[in-house]
């Protein structure tokens, strides 16, 4: 290899790793592996900080996932996106542990009220392992169920364009395999209202029988993953070079 390659393959290795939103669509990676056990992640909120904490107990990926329970109506746990986006993907582990409600997901924005809110879906919501998702007022069927006590891949698509309002669900147990079309594809909001999005909620219920583990929390512009993202592994040493990843376009 000729020496003048040298610094230019540094240069590109460098920005692959300490800048790995240069394609501009990411906006957030967070792996939950640089905080302490029992901490709250930055730029995650609760009611109640004992809704979740970063545990070592149950994890995917490196050392750490995220334990979210709200066992409580009304009372959520929430990221927000920083910006006001379209077009929005969500990608997660998650470890519901038991077949009962376990975990329940809504996107919106600020500017609704969280009945107005978009995609919903809950696991365990309408029957033991079922997943459920909710819209015009009342929980239905998806036709889908899940393993409790195991990690599965979930990628959520929120396209606000659409019309009629509507979401598709990728379900996989490999996050490099997920299918090429949705399993459940076109599901309806849980209202029509939603014109962007620029947070996530994971709600309380008072008859949630148990908690919820996530890991490797993703969230990007569009439909498509960032090329780079999994080009250099979130785990091990590395991993305190991701974080929490956030852009302020």
């Amino acid at each position: 290899m000729k020496s003048s390659l040298i610094p230019l393959l540094l240069l590109m290795f460098f920005i692959a790793v300490a800048h790995p939103v240069y394609a501009g669509d990411l906006i957030i990676f967070e792996t939950f592996e640089d905080y302490d056990v029992d901490s709250d992640p930055d730029g995650w909120n609760a009611d109640d900080t004992i809704y979740m904490d970063v545990v070592d107990s149950i994890v995917k990926n490196g050392n750490n996932s995220l334990k979210i329970e709200c066992p409580t109506d009304d009372r959520d746990v929430w990221i927000e996106f920083g910006k006001s986006v379209e077009v929005v993907s969500v990608e997660f582990w998650v470890f519901p542990s038991t077949a009962n409600r376990t975990i329940t997901l809504l996107m919106l924005n600020g500017s609704v009220e969280r009945a107005d809110g978009g995609p919903y879906l809950g696991w365990g919501a309408q029957g033991a392992g079922a997943l459920a998702r909710y819209s015009g007022g009342a929980w239905g069927p998806t036709g889908e169920n899940f393993d409790d006590n195991e990690w599965t891949y979930v990628k959520v698509v929120a396209d606000a364009t659409r019309s009629p309002k509507s979401f598709d669900v990728y379900l996989s147990k490999d996050r490099d395999k997920l299918p090429d079309e949705p399993q459940l594809k076109n599901v309806p909001y849980r209202s029509t209202n939603m014109s962007a999005f620029d947070r996530v909620l994971f709600l309380g219920w008072s008859d949630m029988a148990g908690p919820a583990y996530i890991d490797d929390f993703l969230v990007y512009e569009g439909t498509e993953r960032p090329g780079l993202l999994f080009a250099v592994e979130p785990v091990g040493k590395l991993a305190t070079q991701w974080g929490l990843i956030r852009t302020s376009m």
